[in-house]
């Protein structure tokens, strides 16, 4: 599995709520008919937030940020954006999901 990571401020908490919203309501749905495996948002302080995508493989990744260049180009107008990605090397989920005593 890959993750490329989006690391998104704003310049006010209102236009990174928006921004994140569009995500949530709008663009998820295109995300995932695309091949997207799953979307992790944290807000990470007022204004800033961090969106995780995670794909089947990079090669799937790689084509659909080609399709979404232009998008993004659009976004840095107004957005600060930064990108990290990689290969994941292990995802883990609670065993043990009731908390023991």
């Amino acid at each position: 599995m890959y993750c490329r990571t989006f690391i998104v401020t704003a310049t006010s908490p209102v236009q990174l709520e928006m921004w994140y919203n569009n995500i949530k309501h709008v663009a998820s749905e295109r995300i995932f008919e695309r091949g997207a495996l799953q979307i992790i948002t944290t807000r990470t302080s007022e204004n800033k937030c961090m969106m995780s995508i995670i794909w089947p493989d990079k090669k799937k990744a790689d084509s659909n940020a080609k399709e979404f260049s232009e998008r993004l180009k659009q976004l840095k107008e107004f957005l600060k954006v930064e990108i990290s990605e990689g290969e994941i090397l292990f995802n883990l989920s609670n065993p043990f999901p009731e908390p023991k005593n």
